[in-house]
């Protein structure tokens, strides 16, 4: 036997399902590993052994009792019979895969079929051998009987449920038909081919992925011998066990902030890349990450991502959602206006009525010059008037825009609001000039005025609504000029409470008309 690996040429060879556990079984022409991550297999690569040496031979392997096996670090050897051996093969006679060494599993010819080198019960589906009668592969005692010769590890540390992927490469006899091996992961038998390898020529890599049912699997490999009544071995190298990359799901989410039929969908698929493939539920189709489509009329679409599994044993997934289009929100600018609390002074406030789309810029012209950006607005204006408020509805999206106006009368503050300066003079002669005392605008029935002469007799009192004295007595006769006294009282609501306050003092009468 000898193997002689040298091409790194890939050439993928099968992929089949054999169980429900078992995602796929690939076999490719190559010495290149296929897969990268921790190993889960301890010494997968054999180069740890703990054999003798059987000088001028194959440089080291061990015999135990009547059968010869190699006691391998963190493998064991199991089944076999007294002429069935498993040991180190090392890279003075030959080249293997990695490292130095690779296990050597010798048996003698099994009889698959019934008779020595009868194939015909065999059927090779892909990488995976299959039609083997039950009760076979056997052989004699002496070479493990229906049991073989095996070497095994038991592999902690798996998630339930997650995906594996258990890689190794394997080599024949080079001058026999090809065997038959099998691998146990746990789920029983997988018969694979075992190609007779000359010198110079390449093995095989074989990539099995299953998903894990237990949080520790063994790792088996078992040789019941070629099919042919020559060499027998079966040469094992580079068992890697590794999880696989996350499987991957499709998910996006839609933006329907953009104009009328047009939609944005964001892609925030995990576990896998491209291709994906959009069906956008009226006939278009996409390949790109993210898109941006535009329906052509209104109604409700069912658009389907779906992602394409890729490697052995990735599976794709797909997501499905509705959007419904429509036409363009209509815009209408509209808003009422009010000047506040007139004890607050020429304060007015909008109220928004305004209807359209999410997203809209709402502009104000206040009438005096000055502009506010905002849904609401409040101002101050500085002098008392009438303005004209113009509202600008704007959609950014549609490029849509709409006015409105209205037309404010702004008043001026009430008494509260003011300084109330008493006058000490005034003269009641009705030459229009100075012929009260003193008008309140708008005081009503919240201000009283009560007048006396220097005796003590009142001269005039409002009554009911407030009103100026105009120098005359409760009689309507002119009174003399000369200095009388006054108290002016006043309470007025004012937002919610009460200004209130009180003057008193003296005031000349001067030019009365008697």
């Amino acid at each position: 036997m000898r193997a002689i690996l040298v091409s790194l040429f890939i050439a993928v060879i099968c992929s089949t399902s054999v169980r429900a556990q078992v995602l796929c079984v690939n076999c490719y022409d190559q010495n290149a590993q296929v897969n990268t991550g921790t190993n889960l297999v301890l010494n997968g690569s054999f180069e740890n052994h703990d054999c003798g040496v059987w000088p001028g031979f194959w440089d080291v392997y061990c015999p135990s009792s009547g059968s010869y096996t190699c006691d391998i670090q963190n493998w064991t050897c199991t089944g076999g019979g007294a002429a069935t051996y498993t040991l180190i093969f090392d890279a003075t006679t030959t080249t293997v895969p990695d490292g130095l060494v690779a296990a050597y599993m010798g048996n003698a010819f099994a009889e698959f079929c019934g008779a020595v080198e009868d194939t015909s019960c065999l059927v090779t589906t892909g990488c995976v051998v299959t039609g083997i009668p039950a009760g076979f592969p056997t052989n004699e005692a002496d070479y493990g009987g229906g049991a073989g010769v095996s070497i095994h590890q038991a592999v902690s540390g798996l998630t339930v449920g997650s995906a594996y992927v258990l890689e190794f490469w394997a080599g024949g006899e080079a001058f026999s038909l090809p065997g038959v091996f099998a691998v146990d992961i746990g789920f029983g038998n997988i018969f694979l081919h075992c190609k007779p390898t000359t010198p110079g020529a390449i093995g095989t890599r074989y990539e099995i992925v299953f998903q894990a049912t237990s949080t520790t699997h063994t790792i088996k490999f078992t040789n019941w011998g070629h099919m042919s009544s020559s060499c027998s071995e079966v040469i094992v190298d580079d068992v890697r066990l590794m999880e696989t990359a996350s499987q991957p799901t499709a998910d996006f989410t839609i933006d329907q902030t953009g104009c009328g039929f047009t939609v944005n969908f964001i892609n925030e698929s995990t576990g896998g890349g491209a291709p994906f493939l959009w069906t956008m539920g009226d006939g278009t189709t996409y390949t790109t990450t993210d898109v941006t489509h535009t329906y052509t009329t209104p109604g409700t679409y069912t658009v389907t991502l779906t992602l394409s599994g890729s490697g052995c044993g990735a599976g794709g997934d797909t997501l499905s959602q509705t959007v419904t289009v429509a036409e363009p929100a209509a815009i209408e600018a509209l808003f009422t206006a009010v000047q506040e609390d007139q004890c607050s002074g020429l304060n007015v406030s909008t109220t928004n009525l305004s209807t359209g789309p999410a997203g809209m810029v709402y502009t104000w012209d206040m009438g005096d010059g000055t502009t506010i950006v905002g849904y609401t607005a409040v101002h101050t204006y500085n002098e008392v008037g009438t303005y004209t408020i113009t509202l600008t509805a704007y959609d950014p999206i549609c490029d849509e825009t709409d006015d409105f106006e209205v037309i404010i009368v702004v008043l001026p503050s009430p008494l509260v609001n003011q300084d109330i300066v008493v006058p000490n003079i005034f003269s009641p002669n009705r030459d229009g000039l100075n012929d009260d005392f003193f008008p309140i605008p708008g005081a009503g029935s919240n201000v009283t005025l009560t007048v006396w002469n220097r005796w003590g007799i009142k001269m005039f009192e409002t009554s009911g609504a407030y009103k100026p004295w105009n120098g005359r007595t409760p009689g309507n006769k002119p009174v003399p000029d000369g200095v009388y006294f006054y108290i002016l009282e006043y309470k007025i609501p004012c937002t919610g409470s009460y200004i209130e306050g009180k003057e008193e003092g003296y005031v000349h009468v001067v030019g009365s008309t008697l």
